[in-house]
């Protein structure tokens, strides 16, 4: 027998708002940096390996050119570069939920979430919308950069260097004409299943709290304690 392990999206809705309150909340480099470090291994957890990684690599790049600013304080480049680097870190726990809400999340669960919620259809059905969106988008932007790269044309940074709005226009166009079907799908789609239906929705999994949601909300509630003590602390 299969044990069910898997996390209430009520539980990751809550846990996203607190990521966005933290953010502004936290003064401290060290507390912050333990609060990515929190992040990254929530991605773990939800078996986001490869996201993990990339964020990994992405927030040490970014530490590092931080802090190249206090040691080539003169240079006006690295120093804009530094101010750039330091906003990019402030603000990367919102690509991190951004990821745990889409790729953990399925737009039934998430419109079954906030019915339960009782948050009104006007807000759920475009939320929704946007959660089946973004990953769409993604897609659409890695058939483009296969398609420029069959024909030879560098989408890289040498690229946008050597001829930035030729560059912008071959991602921009194609990307704002399947941005339109992609709409239309998802509105068919969305329609198609019942969505205009006033009456509450069925869910073929019930929402219910399990002992795994207490564990994981406990959790998230004494680890941003323990974070915030030692930002108050230092």
């Amino acid at each position: 027998m299969q044990i069910d392990l898997s996390i209430d999206p009520r539980v990751k809705i809550f846990h996203t708002l607190i990521i966005g309150i933290m953010i502004f909340i936290l003064k401290t480099d060290q507390a912050f940096a333990l609060y990515i470090a929190h992040l990254l291994l929530t991605l773990v957890f939800f078996k986001q390996i490869k996201e993990a990684f990339k964020f990994t690599a992405a927030f040490i790049i970014l530490v590092f050119i931080y802090f190249m600013g206090f040691w080539e304080f003169k240079n006006p480049v690295i120093s804009t570069l530094s101010y750039f680097a330091f906003f990019v870190i402030k603000f990367l726990p919102i690509p991190i939920a951004a990821v745990i809400m889409t790729k953990t999340i399925t737009s039934a669960e998430l419109i079954g979430a906030f019915q339960k919620l009782r948050i009104h259809r006007n807000i759920t059905i475009p939320f929704a919308v946007a959660m089946r969106f973004i990953p769409s988008l993604r897609k659409e932007l890695g058939f483009i950069r296969d398609a420029m790269k069959m024909r030879g044309i560098n989408y890289g940074l040498g690229g946008f260097i050597k001829s930035p709005l030729r560059l912008l226009e071959y991602i921009t166009v194609p990307l704002l004409m399947r941005c339109v079907k992609i709409t239309d799908e998802l509105s068919v789609s969305a329609i198609v299943r019942g969505i205009e239906n006033p009456k509450p929705r069925t869910m073929m999994r019930e929402l219910k709290a399990k002992p795994q949601d207490f564990i994981y909300f406990s959790s998230i509630i004494i680890l941003n304690s323990i974070i915030l003590f030692i930002d108050r602390v230092i």
